[in-house]
C-alpha cells in the first residue's frame, strides 16, 4: 500500500456515518506481503479500534507468525480444513488446536466454506465461534439479502440441542450477571463491586454486545482487588 496515509479511513467512516466496529480489514495467507509494512498499517488501524482478520488461515507458511505479530480480532480457517471435516480426524485435530489457541488469545474463529449440516455440527463441536459458507448464505452484492439471523440455521441449531442428552442441563449452574458497557465510567465499576462484595468477575461488552477479550477481564478483576485493599486500609486508619 504505497499510497497509504494517515486519516483517510477515519474521514470516510465519519462521512458515511459507519461505526468502526462494523469494519474489518482482512489479509489473506494466500498472498505474499511485506511483513514489516503490514504490521505498521494493521497496528495503526488497531489503535483506532478497527477489526483485523486473517483470511484463509492455515494454507500459508506464515500463519502462526502473523497470528503472533498481529494478534487479529478474527481468523478464518480455510475451506481446505473444513470440507468433509466430520470424516477426517486429521482435519478435526488441526481445527481443534487452532480454535483452542485462538480462544486463549481472545481471537474469534470463523469456519470458512461450510456447505453441509455435518460440517456445521462438527465445527460447532470443535469450538468455532462463527461459520461462513453456502449453507448459511451464498455470496451476494445485494445487502438486502444479508440477514441478521437465518431461520434455517436456527432450526439446525435447535435440532442439535434436542438430539443432545437432555439430562445435561448446565443452565441451572450458570450465574447470570448483567454486563457493563466498555464505555461505562470507572466509578460505576467500583460501585458494582461495592454493592456485590462476593462477585469475582464483571462481564464487559462492546457496542455490539460482544464480550471484551480476557485481558480486559483481568484488568477489571485487578480493580476489584485494589478496591478491596483500599477499603481495608481505610478501615485500619479509621480504627
Amino acid at each position: 500500500m504505497p499510497d497509504f496515509s494517515n486519516g483517510n479511513t477515519n474521514k470516510l467512516v465519519k462521512y458515511l456515518n459507519i461505526k468502526k466496529e462494523f469494519i474489518c480489514f482482512e489479509i489473506s495467507e494466500r498472498h505474499s506481503v511485506d511483513k514489516n509494512n503490514l504490521e505498521k498499517i494493521f497496528n495503526h488501524y488497531k489503535d483506532y479500534n478497527y477489526n483485523i482478520a486473517i483470511d484463509d488461515f492455515g494454507v500459508g507458511f506464515s500463519g502462526y507468525k502473523l497470528l503472533y505479530s498481529l494478534t487479529p480480532d478474527i481468523i478464518k480457517i480455510d475451506r481446505f480444513f473444513i470440507k468433509d471435516i466430520e470424516k477426517n480426524i486429521k482435519k478435526r485435530i488441526f481445527v481443534k488446536n487452532i480454535t483452542h489457541l485462538a480462544t486463549q488469545l481472545g481471537i474469534k474463529v470463523v469456519a470458512e466454506g461450510v456447505e453441509t449440516k455435518a460440517e456445521f455440527y462438527t465445527c460447532k463441536e470443535l469450538g468455532c465461534h462463527l461459520a461462513q459458507g453456502y449453507l448459511i448464505q451464498k455470496p451476494t452484492t445485494n445487502s438486502n439479502e444479508i440477514l441478521s439471523t437465518y431461520p434455517h440455521i436456527a432450526k439446525i441449531i435447535d435440532s442439535d440441542k434436542r438430539s443432545s442428552n437432555k439430562n445435561n442441563k448446565i443452565e441451572k449452574y450458570i450465574q447470570k450477571i448483567e454486563p457493563m458497557s466498555i464505555d461505562s465510567k470507572m466509578i460505576n465499576v467500583i460501585e458494582y463491586f461495592k454493592q456485590h462484595p462476593q462477585a469475582t468477575i464483571l462481564p464487559i461488552i462492546n457496542s455490539l454486545y460482544e464480550p471484551i477479550k480476557p485481558l480486559m477481564m483481568l484488568m477489571v478483576l485487578e480493580i476489584k482487588i485494589n478496591y478491596s485493599a483500599f477499603c481495608r486500609l481505610s478501615e485500619r486508619f479509621l480504627l
